[in-house]
Protein backbone atom coordinates (compact mmCIF):
# COMPACT_ATOMS: atom_id res chain seq x y z
CA UNK A 1 0.00 0.00 0.00
CA UNK A 2 2.80 2.42 0.84
CA UNK A 3 4.46 1.68 -2.53
CA UNK A 4 1.24 2.66 -4.30
CA UNK A 5 1.08 5.93 -2.34
CA UNK A 6 4.72 6.69 -3.19
CA UNK A 7 4.06 5.99 -6.89
CA UNK A 8 1.01 8.26 -6.79
CA UNK A 9 3.01 11.06 -5.15
CA UNK A 10 5.78 10.73 -7.74
CA UNK A 11 3.23 10.77 -10.57
CA UNK A 12 1.60 13.93 -9.20
CA UNK A 13 4.97 15.63 -8.82
CA UNK A 14 5.99 14.79 -12.40
CA UNK A 15 2.59 15.32 -14.05
CA UNK A 16 2.83 18.17 -16.60
CA UNK A 17 0.82 21.29 -15.98
CA UNK A 18 -0.86 23.60 -18.46
CA UNK A 19 2.45 25.10 -19.55
CA UNK A 20 3.95 21.65 -20.22
CA UNK A 21 6.36 21.68 -17.27
CA UNK A 22 6.06 19.40 -14.26
CA UNK A 23 5.75 20.74 -10.76
CA UNK A 24 9.39 19.82 -10.20
CA UNK A 25 10.39 21.48 -13.48
CA UNK A 26 8.84 24.78 -12.40
CA UNK A 27 11.11 24.79 -9.38
CA UNK A 28 14.20 24.92 -11.59
CA UNK A 29 15.57 28.25 -12.74
CA UNK A 30 13.99 29.41 -15.97
CA UNK A 31 16.50 29.59 -18.78
CA UNK A 32 16.21 30.49 -22.45
CA UNK A 33 13.79 28.36 -24.45
CA UNK A 34 15.44 25.30 -25.89
CA UNK A 35 14.28 23.37 -28.89
CA UNK A 36 14.29 19.72 -27.98
CA UNK A 37 15.52 17.30 -30.58
CA UNK A 38 14.02 13.84 -30.90
CA UNK A 39 16.27 11.27 -29.32
CA UNK A 40 16.50 7.54 -29.75
CA UNK A 41 15.19 7.00 -26.23
CA UNK A 42 11.99 8.83 -27.19
CA UNK A 43 11.23 6.09 -29.71
CA UNK A 44 11.21 3.56 -26.89
CA UNK A 45 8.79 5.70 -24.87
CA UNK A 46 5.84 5.24 -27.23
CA UNK A 47 2.37 4.03 -26.30
CA UNK A 48 2.94 0.37 -27.23
CA UNK A 49 6.11 -0.15 -25.14
CA UNK A 50 4.54 1.72 -22.23
CA UNK A 51 1.46 -0.49 -22.45
CA UNK A 52 3.60 -3.63 -22.61
CA UNK A 53 5.61 -2.59 -19.54
CA UNK A 54 2.41 -1.74 -17.64
CA UNK A 55 0.87 -5.06 -18.71
CA UNK A 56 3.89 -6.99 -17.46
CA UNK A 57 3.95 -5.04 -14.20
CA UNK A 58 0.24 -5.56 -13.65
CA UNK A 59 0.55 -9.27 -14.39
CA UNK A 60 3.35 -9.60 -11.84
CA UNK A 61 1.57 -7.65 -9.13
CA UNK A 62 -2.10 -8.47 -9.60
CA UNK A 63 -4.76 -10.28 -11.53
CA UNK A 64 -5.23 -10.32 -15.32
CA UNK A 65 -7.86 -7.59 -14.99
CA UNK A 66 -5.34 -5.35 -13.20
CA UNK A 67 -2.81 -6.10 -15.92
CA UNK A 68 -5.22 -5.10 -18.72
CA UNK A 69 -6.26 -1.92 -16.89
CA UNK A 70 -2.62 -1.04 -16.25
CA UNK A 71 -1.82 -1.57 -19.93
CA UNK A 72 -4.69 0.72 -20.98
CA UNK A 73 -3.55 3.40 -18.54
CA UNK A 74 0.03 3.03 -19.76
CA UNK A 75 -0.97 3.46 -23.40
CA UNK A 76 -3.19 6.47 -22.67
CA UNK A 77 -0.57 8.06 -20.43
CA UNK A 78 2.14 7.67 -23.07
CA UNK A 79 -0.12 9.18 -25.76
CA UNK A 80 -0.92 12.19 -23.57
CA UNK A 81 2.75 12.62 -22.68
CA UNK A 82 3.89 12.50 -26.32
CA UNK A 83 1.16 14.89 -27.49
CA UNK A 84 2.06 17.39 -24.77
CA UNK A 85 5.73 17.18 -25.77
CA UNK A 86 4.76 17.80 -29.39
CA UNK A 87 2.65 20.83 -28.42
CA UNK A 88 5.49 22.22 -26.31
CA UNK A 89 7.98 21.71 -29.15
CA UNK A 90 5.62 23.56 -31.51
CA UNK A 91 5.25 26.45 -29.07
CA UNK A 92 9.01 26.76 -28.67
CA UNK A 93 9.53 26.58 -32.46
CA UNK A 94 6.91 29.30 -33.03
CA UNK A 95 8.50 31.48 -30.34
CA UNK A 96 11.89 30.98 -31.98
CA UNK A 97 10.43 31.93 -35.36
CA UNK A 98 8.85 35.04 -33.83
CA UNK A 99 12.22 36.08 -32.37
CA UNK A 100 13.90 35.50 -35.73
CA UNK A 101 11.25 37.60 -37.46
CA UNK A 102 11.85 40.38 -34.93
CA UNK A 103 15.54 40.25 -35.79
CA UNK A 104 14.62 40.28 -39.49
CA UNK A 105 12.52 43.40 -38.97
CA UNK A 106 15.36 45.10 -37.13
CA UNK A 107 17.78 44.24 -39.94
CA UNK A 108 15.35 45.59 -42.56
CA UNK A 109 14.81 48.81 -40.58
CA UNK A 110 18.58 49.22 -40.50
CA UNK A 111 18.53 49.31 -44.31
CA UNK A 112 19.99 45.92 -45.20
CA UNK A 113 18.82 44.11 -48.34
CA UNK A 114 16.20 41.42 -47.80
CA UNK A 115 18.45 38.42 -48.50
CA UNK A 116 21.25 39.68 -46.24
CA UNK A 117 18.76 40.53 -43.50
CA UNK A 118 17.19 37.06 -43.69
CA UNK A 119 20.56 35.32 -43.51
CA UNK A 120 21.66 37.51 -40.60
CA UNK A 121 18.41 36.80 -38.72
CA UNK A 122 18.84 33.08 -39.40
CA UNK A 123 22.37 33.13 -37.98
CA UNK A 124 21.05 34.66 -34.77
CA UNK A 125 18.20 32.16 -34.52
CA UNK A 126 18.25 29.76 -31.55
CA UNK A 127 17.27 26.81 -33.76
CA UNK A 128 19.20 26.15 -36.97
CA UNK A 129 16.24 24.43 -38.66
CA UNK A 130 13.93 27.36 -37.98
CA UNK A 131 16.61 29.75 -39.29
CA UNK A 132 16.97 27.66 -42.46
CA UNK A 133 13.19 27.70 -42.87
CA UNK A 134 13.18 31.48 -42.51
CA UNK A 135 15.86 31.86 -45.20
CA UNK A 136 13.98 29.45 -47.46
CA UNK A 137 10.73 31.37 -46.98
CA UNK A 138 12.26 34.81 -47.58
CA UNK A 139 14.88 34.06 -50.24
CA UNK A 140 13.35 30.99 -51.84
CA UNK A 141 16.53 29.01 -51.16
CA UNK A 142 18.12 27.13 -48.33
CA UNK A 143 17.68 23.74 -46.78
CA UNK A 144 14.17 22.42 -46.50
CA UNK A 145 13.34 20.95 -43.10
CA UNK A 146 10.34 19.15 -41.72
CA UNK A 147 8.20 21.40 -39.52
CA UNK A 148 4.97 20.95 -37.65
CA UNK A 149 1.80 22.25 -39.24
CA UNK A 150 1.83 25.49 -37.21
CA UNK A 151 5.40 26.43 -38.10
CA UNK A 152 4.98 25.28 -41.72
CA UNK A 153 1.87 27.42 -42.19
CA UNK A 154 3.63 30.43 -40.63
CA UNK A 155 6.58 29.95 -43.00
CA UNK A 156 4.21 29.57 -45.97
CA UNK A 157 2.48 32.84 -45.08
CA UNK A 158 5.87 34.50 -44.70
CA UNK A 159 6.94 33.21 -48.12
CA UNK A 160 3.74 34.56 -49.67
CA UNK A 161 4.36 37.94 -48.03
CA UNK A 162 7.94 37.96 -49.34
CA UNK A 163 6.73 37.20 -52.89
CA UNK A 164 4.12 39.96 -52.65
CA UNK A 165 6.73 42.37 -51.32
CA UNK A 166 9.11 41.54 -54.16
CA UNK A 167 6.37 42.02 -56.79
CA UNK A 168 5.19 45.35 -55.46
CA UNK A 169 8.59 46.68 -54.32
CA UNK A 170 7.37 47.58 -50.87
Amino acid sequence: MSAAVLCLAAALALWPGVDGRSRLGRLRAAGPPRVSRPRRAAVLAGPVPAGAVALAGGALVGTPLVAVLAACCGVLGARVWSSRRRVRRDRVALATLAEAMGALGAELRAGRPVQQAARSAARGCADADTGAGLVRAICGSGESAHFSSGVASALDRLAAAAVLSARTDC
